[in-house]
């Protein structure tokens, strides 16, 4: 058995005992004991992850973070999570984009495979259901609400955008 092959089964079994914890605190550790940079007090709910081939190196959650219920983690680029953010259940984050490059798809001739990663800041608050896209950066206490979808776009700090594609929508006042 080569090195990667034995890489890619340790990963493998890494997924399922990260899914099979019994705990959102253990599920903390085991992605910690797995290769991903997981802060203090980080409660992470029924995840599901995809491209975790190269293991959860990928994955940076600072502390306070929660991830709710079925939330699709994509490991394939960097995902940084900040301080105290919320992603609410069966939402999903994908670090890249690819039309199927390996199978030789027409497609990835005008749309070439891309890794950016996503970048979600402090005190965010990611709605039920919304989709965080390749290439998108969330600034610090936005909000995106429910069921929108974030295309690879610089979102502002202290707003609230919602819709598909997320647009602006007000500004937050948090000196009130």
């Amino acid at each position: 058995m080569t090195l990667k092959a034995v890489e890619m089964t340790l990963n493998t079994l890494g997924c399922i005992a990260i899914r099979n914890a019994m705990h959102p605190k253990l599920r903390s550790w085991l992605l910690r004991l797995f290769g991903a940079n997981v802060g203090i007090n980080v409660r992470i709910h029924s995840c599901r992850f995809m491209n975790f081939e190269l293991g959860f190196k990928n994955l940076k959650f600072d502390d306070g973070v929660y991830i709710g219920t079925d939330v699709l983690i994509d490991c394939a680029c960097t995902l940084n999570i900040g301080k105290n953010t919320t992603i609410s259940a069966r939402s999903a984050l994908i670090t890249h984009s690819d039309p199927g490059t390996r199978q030789g798809n027409a497609i990835a001739k005008i749309y070439p495979a891309r890794k950016t990663g996503v970048f979600i800041g402090n005190d965010c608050w990611i709605g039920v259901g919304a989709i965080v896209l390749d290439g998108s950066v969330i600034n610090d206490r936005c909000l995106v609400a429910a069921g929108s979808v974030v295309t690879g776009s610089t979102l502002d700090k202290e707003s609230l955008y919602a819709g598909s594609p997320a647009v602006f929508k007000k500004k937050i006042n948090f000196n009130s």
